[in-house]
């Protein structure tokens, strides 16, 4: 009871379970014991065919991609739990831990940040109505719900999230 309540997710009366967190407590029911393997994509523009791995806790993903991949990491951007919510992360120290769902492998763009030009594809794409625009040029907080779809959107290449999360001085 107490490992299930720890997983459950309640809101606004609703319980709602990521496809991993139900396996991991019928794993947990099943064999009362914790999990010591997580189910991974990898996926990307930078691979020809994503594929799903069952990989241990603690499995290096360097070691896991060059197993499986023929990949030359300078050219390519690594993301952990997707392209709109996750975040880039340096390949050398990733391992895998109950929380990573999935790596993209993304070629490396030259697009860099530039001046936002109001062109108001943040505001449009929010799902909960909310204005992107304040955060990153008013440093006013807004609602967030942390999709990453401003940022994914945005035509000037401006990581929005950061202004959004409170982290622009990253």
């Amino acid at each position: 009871e107490e490992n299930l309540l720890k997983k459950l997710h309640i809101k606004d009366h609703y319980i709602y379970l990521k496809a991993s967190e139900v396996y991991e407590i019928y794993y947990n029911i099943k064999k009362q014991s914790p999990l010591l393997e997580k189910y991974i994509t990898i996926s990307g523009d930078g691979i020809d065919t994503p594929q799903i791995f069952n990989v241990k806790i603690g499995t290096k993903v360097l070691d896991l991609i060059k197993t499986y991949f023929d990949i030359n990491f300078e050219d390519y951007d690594i993301y952990v739990n997707g392209l709109m919510q996750g975040i880039k992360m340096n390949i050398e120290t990733l391992i895998v831990t109950p929380n990573l769902a999935g790596i993209m492998i993304m070629k490396k763009r030259a697009n860099k940040p530039q001046k936002c030009i109001k062109c108001g594809k943040c505001i449009e794409v929010c799902p909960i109505h909310s204005n992107p625009l304040q955060a990153y040029l008013k440093k006013e907080k807004v609602p967030c719900i942390n999709c990453g779809l401003c940022t994914y959107i945005c035509p000037a290449y401006i990581n929005l999230r950061k202004y959004l999360t409170g982290d622009e001085n990253e």
